[in-house]
């Protein structure tokens, strides 16, 4: 299989030199967190020194390893805002940073807000005349998105303060280039753990996919599951152990894993660790939003290609309502689950 590399352009965007002593001097990779657009360079995975590489299985505690999602889904559409999606979300391309870095304030920037409702308005031209369902991404849903998710922002009470970053794995691929070629000539990309349970179906079957940012959304979540069934400052029970075998053996083993620790009767029974027996409301609220956004995407998506032969121009405000109306799922899912999680105590 040929991989494609894109070289995109460089974004000027990075932390402050005041307080970002650990930022390599060179600024070699790419940061989407909360406030960076991205800075995408080719391999830049094998160019970002050891010595960076906080990983989230290193998190001390529930409230950091929240904190550090928190930006990584801000900092993943602050990458998807600039015009891509990522496709190969992993434990491997999130980290959290070794020491706080300063950036800008996380906004939905004026060109993507033009951009997601001028796709909108063309689409209500391109249907005229055409029967088509009742469609959810509507221009009003996604303004009433983009205010959404900016006060669950002000409401989580995200600062200038970097915790975790997310780089491009040189897997990215513009908006329009993922659009143009649909289901034909895609690459199966993504590292099996962490891929969606239909995207791994379609790894698995050899069918073609288009990959969405549903796919990329529901990464973050197996990337949550690992980093909390391996974090390096709780012992694992049994349970805990067979559950880590678990993800690593395929897609149906990982959904198991993941049904055994969401539907816990009581996560705070002394054999779970600590991490467990905080994330399991967690993951349990977080996979139900992401499984009712999953549905709701492939409904649309079936209509699509099915009635109007999956054209670009008709996906992509899908696309853009998708990625708001999952950012905002998210943040609205995490925030009670963030004021509690603040409250325990550190793992070690």
């Amino acid at each position: 299989m040929t991989t494609h590399r894109h070289h995109h352009h460089t974004l000027n965007f990075g932390p402050t030199s005041e307080s970002a002593s650990w930022w390599p001097h060179e600024t070699i990779f790419m940061v989407a967190a909360a406030g960076f657009p991205p800075k995408v360079i080719p391999s830049i995975q094998y160019l970002l020194p050891p010595q960076y590489r906080y990983s989230l299985v290193d998190a001390k505690s529930s409230a950091e390893l929240c904190e550090a999602l928190i930006h990584t889904v801000l900092g993943w559409f602050s990458f998807y805002q600039a015009g891509y999606l990522h496709r190969d979300i992993s434990i491997r391309t999130v980290f959290l940073c070794p020491s706080p870095a300063e950036q800008r304030a996380f906004e939905i920037s004026a060109d993507f807000h033009q951009t997601a409702t001028k796709s909108v308005e063309d689409l209500t031209l391109l249907l005229k005349g055409i029967l088509v369902d009742e469609c959810s991404y509507q221009l009003n849903d996604i303004e009433e998105k983009i205010m959404r998710v900016e006060q669950l922002v002000q409401e989580l009470g995200v600062t200038t303060t970097c915790s975790a970053f997310i780089i491009d794995s040189d897997m990215a691929i513009p908006w329009e280039t993922c659009l143009d070629s649909g289901r034909d000539n895609q690459e199966i990309l993504g590292n099996p753990e962490f891929v969606s349970s239909q995207f791994a179906q379609s790894m698995e079957d050899g069918t073609k996919y288009l990959q969405s940012p549903v796919d990329d959304l529901f990464s973050i979540y197996w990337v949550a599951l690992w980093a909390i069934l391996n974090n390096v400052h709780t012992k694992q029970s049994e349970d805990e152990l067979w559950w880590r075998m678990k993800i690593t053996k395929g897609s149906e083993a990982r959904a198991a894993a993941s049904v055994n620790i969401c539907g816990l009767v009581d996560p705070e029974e002394t054999s779970h660790s600590p991490i467990v027996q905080q994330w399991s409301p967690v993951l349990d609220s977080w996979f139900q939003s992401l499984d009712r956004l999953d549905k709701d995407w492939r409904r649309q998506d079936a209509r699509l290609s099915r009635r109007l032969n999956s054209r670009a121009d008709f996906y992509l405000p899908l696309f853009h309502y998708f990625a708001l109306r999952g950012v905002a799922d998210f943040l609205e899912m995490i925030k009670p689950h963030y004021t509690r999680l603040r409250t325990c105590l550190p793992f070690a």
